[in-house]
């Protein structure tokens, strides 16, 4: 998994094919939004944007873009900068701040507890 910063406020995580799945199972369930897809995403975030807390504090967006074999990419950025109209479906995840990125992550981790 690599993080970086593509932009002033936009943060890039990187995945390769099989750390998709070894996170997720199958590309497949990227795209099903499932409770433990977004509870995977989420912890994935809050893993890796423990750096970034500061840059990004206002509403956030979370695109995903993945291709069988090829890996994954999440972008997180402020909401307004980047939301555009688009023929494409993205699956994109809102959070308030960072804090409640986290604060959701451990919440739904505790909740999935058997």
């Amino acid at each position: 998994m690599t993080v970086y910063k593509a932009d002033r406020n936009k943060i890039k995580i990187a995945l390769s094919d099989s750390e998709v799945i070894a996170f997720f199972g199958s590309y497949k369930r990227i795209t099903d939004m499932s409770g433990s897809t977004r509870l995977t995403v989420a912890l994935i975030l809050k893993e890796s944007l423990s750096d970034y807390a500061e840059e990004l504090s206002d509403d956030l967006l979370v695109e995903i873009r993945a291709r069988e074999k090829s890996g994954c990419v999440i972008t997180v950025s402020q909401t307004e900068n980047r939301r555009q109209k688009t023929e494409k479906t993205y699956y994109c995840l809102d959070f308030a701040d960072f804090h409640d990125l986290a604060d959701g992550a451990a919440r739904l981790y505790l909740s999935r507890k058997p």
